[in-house]
């Protein structure tokens, strides 16, 4: 009986993981040429060219990137055609989609044991609009997602090595991801010092070549891309602020934008830097109300989509963020009370990437993306206690009484 219960179970995860491949690779076909292309691809285009890593040529090599996409991209380039990459990119991106249905199921699997709760917490994944629409978009947040749930997979099968390197990988795709990974290192070290140290160290050894590209290039240290400055700065403009309150000046903007055409992105940093500290020397209550607004505007959406409020935005965006938070407030005490150390290190990443984007400015919807799929994994892990605790209470004999009390009248 188990087993055939196992080649149920079976078929129904890859009828679900196949389910979101077809319609992620339905929705890539039908939008046609309608790909989103931006800096990554033009970066990827100069590498494959034999340019090497850079955005515009005239102003030579760039960090302004992290190196994994832009390489991605310049392969499949180098395959299919500069042409054909997009809509290539975009079909492999919802295929990666797809499979981290099936990672998902794996995960909450070995958490909870319970096949329902995997089964659910994969159908939430399939069903996401947003992650549904995004293979569209050619940025590496899909990529940060699928690594990131092999990370996991990783430390619950105690492979430390593998997960080490896979997080080195994530660094290199999501570059925020660096804080989160020194964060949860410093806090379970004096707990498992010895997985901790390797991890860190295999991230490392990933992420080196590239420090060390960039130390030789530019002659600074830079661990993986060079915007700090510049996200400070760019959470001040009033398109990514959403506040009415003018932080800086209209001729400073031009300004900016003018010595952006003739300054590379690392030099441009001290510009960047004199910029955003002067306001927030000049108006420091403002750059509080402005951190807490982008930190709202994480976890809803971002300033650009006021007025574009559609129909699609609402169902695609809207409705998911609103009904994951809603679930994630329900389970996550249950969640907590059932896995404590390792909802402290989800709570943790949910601060870190927070407080980055928080400080910088929370103005592309991927950024939450990046984490969404953690709220679907504490949602699992919740309801399944939730489960429990209804059963065991449907067992006390004073609920018996209740039922039967209800049935006689």
């Amino acid at each position: 009986m188990d087993t055939i219960r196992l080649g149920i179970s079976g078929r129904r995860i890859w009828i679900i993981t196949i389910f979101a491949v077809l319609v992620r690779v339905f929705v890539v076909v039908a939008s046609g040429d309608n790909i989103h292309t931006i800096e990554d691809f033009r970066i990827a285009s100069n590498l494959a060219e034999g340019h090497g890593f850079s955005f515009d040529l005239l102003l030579g090599p760039t960090a302004y990137k992290a190196p994994a996409y832009p390489a991605v991209l310049a392969g499949i380039m180098l395959i299919v055609g500069v042409s054909a990459t997009p809509i290539v990119t975009a079909v492999l991106q919802a295929i990666i989609g797809g499979l981290s249905v099936v990672m998902m199921h794996r995960i909450v699997r070995l958490l909870t044991t319970s096949e329902t709760a995997a089964l659910g917490a994969a159908a939430l994944l399939a069903l996401h609009p947003s992650y549904i629409v995004y293979p569209r978009v050619l940025e590496p947040t899909l990529w940060t997602v699928a690594l990131s749930m092999i990370v996991f997979l990783a430390l619950q099968q105690r492979q430390w090595v593998r997960a080490g390197i896979v997080s080195g990988l994530v660094v290199l795709f999501q570059p925020v991801a660096i804080g989160v990974l020194l964060v949860l290192a410093a806090i379970h070290l004096r707990r498992s010092w010895g997985p901790v140290v390797t991890i860190v160290c295999c991230a490392a050894l990933v992420i080196l070549p590239w420090t060390l590209r960039n130390a030789i290039v530019f002659g600074r240290f830079i661990p993986v891309k060079s915007p700090v400055w510049m996200n400070v700065y760019e959470g001040f403009l009033p398109e990514n602020s959403g506040l009415q309150e003018p932080f800086v000046h209209d001729s400073i903007i031009t300004s900016i934008d003018t010595l952006r055409k003739n300054v590379n992105d690392v030099d441009m940093e001290s510009h960047y830097r004199t910029i955003a500290t002067k306001a927030i020397s000049d108006n420091p209550l403002g750059y509080g109300q402005r951190v807490l607004n982008a930190a709202l505007r994480l976890w809803s959406f971002p300033p650009r989509y006021d007025m574009k409020i559609t129909i699609g935005f609402f169902i695609i965006r809207l409705l998911p963020v609103v009904f994951l938070m809603i679930l994630t407030l329900i389970t996550f005490r249950t969640a907590w009370n059932l896995y404590p150390v390792l909802m402290r290190s989800i709570l943790v990443v949910f601060l870190v990437v927070t407080a980055t984007y928080a400080l910088t400015h929370a103005a592309n919807i991927r950024f939450k993306l990046d984490i969404e799929w953690l709220q679907i994994l504490v949602i699992a892990l919740g309801a399944t206690g939730l489960h429990s605790f209804g059963q065991r209470l449907s067992n006390k004999p004073w609920m018996h009484q209740v039922i039967d009390r209800k049935h006689l009248r």
